[in-house]
C-alpha cells in the first residue's frame, strides 16, 4: 500500500471515528437534559399529590392562570419564572390549564385521556412520557397524575 493509500485510510478512520463520537456525545447530552427535566417533574409530582386541588382552582401553591397578560406579566408579587405546565384533564379528555409558563410561549401539551389513564399512578408506576404541543412549536415531557376520589387527572409538563 503506498503512503498515499495508507493516510487517506487513516483519515477515513478518524472521520468515522469523529462521527460515531459526536452521535455518542449527543446521545448523552440529550439523554442527561431529558433525566433532568424528568426530575423537575418528580417534584412538582409531590407537591401535587401532597396538595390536591379541584379541578379549575388555583392550587394554593401556584397563581392562578388569569393572573398574567399577554405580555408574561403577573398580578402583583411578580413573574413566576417558570416553563411549568399544570392542567386537569376530565373524561371527555379536555384538558384544562391550572397553572400556564412564564418562560414559555403558551403552550399547551396534547395529552389523550387513554394515554394519559395507562400513565397515572404513583411515582414508582407512571413514568414521564413526551406529548407534542397545539400549536407543534413545542415538545412536552408529561407526567399524569392521578388521586384518590377525583376522576380528572391532573397533568405536569414542561417543555423540552
Amino acid at each position: 500500500m503506498t503512503l498515499r493509500g495508507r493516510l487517506a485510510f487513516a483519515a477515513v478512520v478518524v472521520l468515522v471515528a469523529l462521527v460515531i463520537s459526536g452521535f455518542a456525545v449527543l446521545r448523552l447530552v440529550r439523554t442527561s437534559l431529558v433525566d433532568s427535566v424528568d426530575q423537575q417533574l418528580e417534584a412538582a409530582r409531590t407537591l401535587v399529590e401532597r396538595r390536591p386541588f379541584p379541578p379549575g382552582a388555583a392550587a394554593p401553591f401556584l397563581p392562578p392562570v388569569g393572573d398574567q397578560n399577554t405580555a408574561g406579566a403577573t398580578a402583583p408579587g411578580g413573574p413566576r419564572l417558570t416553563e411549568l405546565f399544570v392542567g386537569t384533564l376530565d373524561a371527555d379528555g379536555h384538558l384544562t390549564a391550572t397553572f400556564t409558563p412564564d418562560l414559555a410561549s403558551n403552550a399547551q401539551p396534547v395529552v389523550g385521556r387513554a394515554r394519559a389513564e395507562r400513565r397515572a399512578g404513583s411515582s414508582t408506576t407512571s413514568p414521564p412520557f413526551d406529548a407534542a404541543s397545539r400549536s407543534g412549536d413545542h415538545r412536552f415531557r408529561v407526567i399524569a397524575v392521578s388521586q384518590r376520589g377525583v376522576s380528572d387527572l391532573t397533568v405536569i409538563a414542561l417543555p423540552t
